[in-house]
């Protein structure tokens, strides 16, 4: 609700500051975005001044050429502290970047990988609380591991460990941990080479290595591990009853927590060692971005609504998401709200996973 208010008052800000109205058309089905924008293109109409999406299938408007370079838009400067420089940095191809997002959507800010963790439960077992080792720099897959090493157990001793019943170390989904502890962890598939052009550069062993602790802490230490899309809403539901240590989460989906009755704590994803200098946040295929389609007739124009509505976001929406929004009512404590800064500092896009390259020896 409050940022639902905060959204309203921007937008109406910007209508009156620049004379604009500021009509919104929305789609259930996200395939949808794309075959407008596409149609658009292809018709060479220009019905629509911004497109707003996701990986899926929005990145494909970006390869099939139908989106602007949002860098030639002389009145879009996006170096600017509301576009967010990693994606900036990581999602632009021969200089030319066709999709980005930051403050101008809130929502993209939420989809940051993190671990909560049950703070009875953590007592009980008489486990040291991860936050001192987030300050310290050892979080790390080691310290997770060796937390969680000894926490799944059959309840019921009916010789099975099954989610309705038994305790875990942690819950998870298949679409986001493997993605979020690799790369909370420093790996990558893709860089950009000294040309600006994305290139599949990844040390083999190194992955390898950072497997093989994510395989320890999931499947050798029998983690839930959700593989089955119809028991996605399971991922969640052992920790929300007390009966897992950790779960593998973004901060978007904190919704999903809102009816557990114990505290909960928030941290980033481990590093993979004490020699790696940040804590890392992945951001998965479901965070919002913004494209200029290219039959756009007023791209400086557009360009500068751009601007504003982000600037605007960047001063009086995004303070107060993150500290009403994200931290006192989904986090519980003050140090989250001290991990919530760490989380959404330092997020990580691979060009490898937003337009699937395909990775094979």
């Amino acid at each position: 609700e409050v940022l639902n208010d905060a959204i309203y008052e921007r937008n109406s800000v910007i209508e009156r500051d620049y004379g604009v109205t500021l009509e919104y058309v929305y789609e259930d089905d996200y395939g949808k975005v794309n075959s407008d924008m596409s149609t658009a293109v292809l018709g060479g109409v220009d019905d629509y001044d911004i497109g707003i999406g996701h990986k899926y299938p929005f990145t494909s408007c970006a390869q099939n050429n139908h989106l602007m370079d949002l860098g030639s838009i002389t009145s879009m400067d996006l170096t600017n502290p509301w576009w967010d420089s990693a994606c900036y940095k990581n999602l632009t191809v021969e200089g030319k970047t066709f999709l980005m997002t930051g403050d101008i959507l809130p929502s993209s800010m939420m989809i940051s990988a993190c671990l909560v963790f049950n703070k009875a439960l953590n007592e009980r077992l008489d486990k040291p609380e991860p936050y001192d080792m987030v300050r310290e720099g050892k979080w790390t897959l080691d310290a997770f591991n060796e937390l969680t090493a000894d926490v799944t157990l059959d309840l019921n001793g009916d010789g099975k460990i099954e989610y309705t019943a038994d305790r875990y170390g942690m819950t998870s989904w298949m679409m986001d941990v493997p993605f979020s502890m690799y790369y909370g962890a420093g790996g990558m598939f893709c860089k950009i080479d000294e040309d600006g052009i994305p290139v599949l550069d990844f040390d083999q062993e190194e992955m390898f290595n950072i497997y093989e602790k994510i395989y320890q802490g999931l499947i050798t230490q029998q983690a839930y591990f959700v593989t089955d899309g119809a028991l996605y809403p399971t991922t969640y539901e052992p920790f929300v009853a007390g009966r897992a240590l950790f779960c593998d989460i973004t901060l978007s989906k904190l919704t999903f927590l809102q009816e557990m009755d114990q505290d909960y704590g928030i941290v980033p994803v481990p590093k993979y060692d004490e020699y790696q200098s940040d804590y890392l946040s992945f951001v998965n295929g479901a965070s919002g971005l913004v494209g200029i389609i290219n039959t756009e007739t007023r791209a400086d124009f557009v360009g500068t609504i751009l601007e504003a509505m982000s600037a605007y976001n960047y001063a009086n929406v995004s303070p107060n998401m993150f500290e009403i929004c994200t931290k006192l009512k989904s986090a519980r404590d003050p140090q989250s709200s001290e991990m919530v800064d760490l989380i959404i500092r330092n997020r990580i896009y691979d060009f490898a996973y937003w337009f699937d390259l395909p990775i094979s020896n």
